[in-house]
């Protein structure tokens, strides 16, 4: 990627200095709003929708039929307690379903009851109420409908396996992109229409942050760390796979030919020599 810097990423926040905290921005008033009545179930939704003109796409990351925890538990529970810790989910060796569901099981430890990374029965099943529901990609027109109403119309729907699926969707030159746990990545076009679909190779593992692209090229980074650079188009594929070593989940940024990649360390900066 190029030459890097690095800095340690202990304090990266904005706060306003005036004594007394007031906001510095609110929402302007509701000029319309769109109900969203279907007699289909809807997805629970999971990444940041995106747009192109009128039509938005975006996906449910929920499960029509969660797993058991006894499921996992006689896969990876390796002292019998019946609770899974880091070290029996987390590192999992192989192309295997369990290392695809190693992101759920690490925001199910991290996030559902005390947050101190054990995966329990009771934790498994809040997850499950969190997460619950049908999964699938849709595209979504959004009609005028007079007075200044707004009318949306389902365009379509694909229904294969979102569930646990974070990164938000990126469209890019007009071919829709979505990456998934394993490394999975499927192009669409606009209509719905599969394109390709297929393995990032050399990076496999799970993914939190969202896919981005600039100068015909796709940028996607696992949480392994591992930052993938794509060749964009219908018929993707892999250009090179450069591994940080370190956790990532935020979403790599672009601007002025340089990449700031955030991983559990530092704040990376990649660009060309000159730049």
């Amino acid at each position: 990627m190029g030459d890097s810097s690095a800095v340690p990423a202990a304090r990266l926040a904005s706060h306003d200095s005036h004594s007394r905290p007031k906001p510095v921005w609110r929402p302007p008033p509701c000029r319309w709003k769109a109900n969203l009545q279907s007699t289909r179930p809807q997805p629970r939704h999971g990444g940041q929708p995106c747009t192109r003109a009128d039509t938005i796409f975006a996906f449910g990351y929920g499960a029509d039929s969660p797993s058991p925890f006894s499921k996992a538990l006689a896969r990876l529970d390796k002292n019998h307690d019946g609770q899974l810790t880091p070290d029996e989910y987390q590192d999992i060796p192989g192309d295997t379903a369990d290392r695809q569901q190693a992101a759920e099981y690490i925001a199910v430890g991290k996030y559902m009851g005390n947050r101190d990374g054990i995966v329990t029965q009771d934790k498994w099943d809040a997850w499950d109420c969190h997460v619950g529901g049908p999964t699938a990609l849709l595209a979504v027109r959004l009609d005028a409908a007079g007075d200044n109403a707004i009318r949306p119309r389902e365009l379509w729907r694909y229904d294969k396996g979102f569930a646990g699926v974070i990164p938000s969707p990126l469209l890019y030159d007009g071919i829709l992109y979505v990456v998934k746990n394993g490394g999975i990545l499927t192009a669409f076009n606009p209509a719905g229409e599969v394109l390709k679909t297929g393995r990032v190779r050399g990076a496999l593992g799970a993914y939190s942050a969202s896919p981005v692209a600039a100068d015909g090229k796709i940028f996607i980074a696992s949480e392994e760390g591992k930052i993938a650079v794509l060749k964009a188009g219908r018929d993707w594929d892999v250009l090179a796979v450069n591994d940080l070593a370190e956790g990532s989940f935020a979403t790599p940024a672009l601007s002025a030919g340089r990449i700031y990649v955030r991983t559990d360390n530092a704040l990376y900066c990649f660009g060309s020599r000159g730049r």
